[in-house]
């Protein structure tokens, strides 16, 4: 698995939840009332808490805003991401011209606490993996991390232009180990879970864009995403298992 289809198969899985979302609110539009039921998604956004009310509806209530010790920006059940690996894997990201162009800008602030919720995101999705993937036995050898990092080498025309790559996309060194780390475990869980399946099952399905392969691992990553215990630090938003994804501070509320 490359480094293009970990963010695919991320991708995927972001529109897996989206799916999911879809059908429960096709599922709450069936019991609307006859003029309820010509209501699209985007009128269901704009409607108020009385609007929702009145249609026998609830505006999902955020997840609290937790105060973690000091240090800490999120726990992972017992495993906890301290706010300096967080800080640190900012600044590596913010030295890519691009990213720090649009930092000067007058939505500086704004971007900034985005930027950190998606790191923090794929910081505590890496640890999930992880534990998932110590619960089905599967692990990541240096050698096989080795030998991925040799792969995206060889895939960008050297180690010089993948060191060329990554500094542009400010990506660091430990980064990527971290990335292929998750890489090397998700090809062993897709392994683990998919032993038992036949040949043609690992071909995509034209209209889905996947294999049952590819889906048989994004349904493990959804169930490890709503079954762990993770908490955000109030600073940088809260958590939503259900999308998978830290919401930002100021968008809470």
């Amino acid at each position: 698995m490359s480094l293009r289809r970990l963010a695919i198969l991320l991708a995927a899985l972001a529109l897996a939840l989206a799916a999911c979302e879809a059908e429960e609110d096709g599922a709450i539009e069936e019991d609307l009332d006859d003029d309820a039921e010509q209501l699209d998604e985007g009128d269901l956004e704009d409607l108020d808490e009385e609007d929702l009310e009145d249609l026998g509806l609830e505006q999902p209530e955020p997840p609290d805003p937790v105060d973690l010790p000091d240090g800490l920006a999120a726990v992972v059940d017992d495993d906890e991401i301290a706010e300096e690996t967080l800080e640190e894997r900012f600044d590596a990201v913010v030295t890519a011209p691009e990213v720090a162009e649009q930092l000067e800008g007058e939505d500086a602030e704004m971007l900034e606490e985005q930027l950190k919720a998606q790191i923090l995101s794929r910081l505590i999705l890496d640890r999930i993996v992880a534990m998932g993937a110590e619960e089905l036995g599967v692990d990541a050898s240096d050698e096989e991390i080795a030998e991925r990092e040799a792969d995206e080498a060889e895939a960008a025309g050297g180690e010089d232009a993948l060191a060329e790559q990554l500094e542009s996309q400010g990506v660091s060194a430990e980064q990527l180990e971290e990335e292929l780390r998750t890489i090397v475990l998700l090809d062993g869980i897709e392994e683990e879970l998919t032993s038992d399946l036949a040949e043609e099952d690992f071909e995509a399905d034209e209209e889905l864009g996947a294999s049952p392969a590819d889906m048989a691992v994004q349904e493990w990553l959804f169930e490890q995403l709503t079954a762990r215990e993770v908490e955000v630090d109030e600073a940088y938003g809260v958590w939503s298992a259900e999308s998978g994804q830290v919401i930002p501070a100021s968008q809470i509320g």
